[in-house]
């Protein structure tokens, strides 16, 4: 037989487990999320003006044994891998995301999805980098 006591304890720990769950549930539901192809200038609904020029690629190459072709025709697609050199001027940069148009349009400004006659990248392939540095 269970005590009084623990009785308690156990509805107030469920009240509280649960009402805690409701929480993340809402903060879960506040945190923006973007349809995965959208670019930048349209996830912040602004054109961007980055000039702090403190995260650069400095390479790009085909990763070795990503099945590239040896030539390629215009307007055909190519699915290889890249491997991509990232440097950042400033040690405590975080959430730093790689937007590659898909029209050749410019990823930064607004495009006709969020704005009437925007001239941005209406699609982009988009890749987010690690927030620790790898072993």
């Amino acid at each position: 037989m269970v005590s009084t006591g623990m009785q308690f304890f156990s509805r107030v720990l469920a009240r509280l487990v649960a009402g805690g769950l409701l929480v993340l549930a809402c903060m879960a539901a506040r945190a923006a999320t973007y349809p995965v192809d959208m670019c930048v200038g349209d996830r912040m609904a602004d054109s961007l003006n980055c000039t702090a020029n403190d995260v650069q690629i400095t390479s790009i190459r085909i990763a070795p044994g990503s099945g590239a072709p040896a030539t390629c025709e215009g307007g055909t697609s190519v699915t290889l891998d890249l491997e991509v050199t990232v440097n950042f001027g400033s040690s405590t940069r975080y959430d730093v995301g790689i937007f590659l148009s898909q029209d050749g349009a410019n990823p930064k400004e607004r495009s006709t999805r969020t704005l009437a006659g925007g001239t941005g990248s209406a699609s982009c392939k988009v890749a987010t980098l690690p927030s620790q540095v790898p072993p």
